[in-house]
């Protein structure tokens, strides 16, 4: 994500690995992406078949384009979470973990992942931005299990609350935190977080925890 958030403050003890999952618009790897290059080419080939056209038609097709457009922009950030989703569930699969920690767009990321069974570890997810991502690709929200645990700040301006009632649904035990901002840096709240992980990882040992 922009920021590592809390993952700093966790303790050295725990052996992490982070999966390198690409989020847009950063860096250059998620432009490796089918629904981007037919975002830029839609314009172009719009622009070139309507250029000689009525001004009706003109208006009529670049209406059409736009739409279409539109539906691109929603296949950029779905088909980013899948291949983010892939990446993690390789990772998890080679590094065997205790434990999922996902944060912010990785915390969307291991949201969907989580969905979609793709590990077996326990999974807790740190402000994730589902709700947003859910706005931009048009797609549902993630139908994650019972068992995922969620920590959602008051004052997070990319999570909003709807969140947690949607989690809460599922089942999900969702840890709200008050004065709390989207970083989730305060003491108190890693301190929250180091415990739910410790508690979460009972049985596994909690020696190869993935962030």
């Amino acid at each position: 994500g922009w920021s590592p958030g809390p993952q700093l403050q966790l303790p050295a003890s725990w052996d992490m690995i982070e999966p390198a999952i690409p989020m847009p618009p950063c860096g250059l790897r998620w432009c490796c992406n089918p629904f981007l290059v037919a975002l830029v080419l839609v314009p172009c080939v719009a622009g070139h078949l309507l250029g000689s056209s009525g001004p009706a038609v003109q208006v009529f097709g670049w209406l059409l384009a736009a739409a279409l457009m539109r539906l691109l922009v929603a296949g950029v950030v779905y088909f980013s979470i899948q291949v983010g989703v892939r990446i993690a569930a390789a990772e998890c699969k080679a590094a065997k973990p205790d434990l999922v920690v996902g944060f912010s767009w990785g915390g969307c990321v291991a949201a969907y992942g989580a969905a979609q069974h793709q590990w077996a570890p326990p999974t807790i997810l740190l402000a994730p931005t589902v709700h947003a991502v859910m706005r931009i690709s048009l797609v549902g929200f993630p139908q994650v299990p019972s068992t995922v645990q969620v920590f959602h700040a008051s004052n997070d301006g990319f999570c909003p609350r709807t969140q947690v009632a949607a989690f809460e649904k599922l089942g999900c035990t969702v840890h709200e935190l008050p004065d709390e901002d989207h970083i989730l840096c305060r003491q108190g709240t890693v301190r929250q977080i180091v415990a739910a992980a410790e508690h979460a990882a009972v049985g596994h040992g909690l020696d190869n925890p993935v962030e």
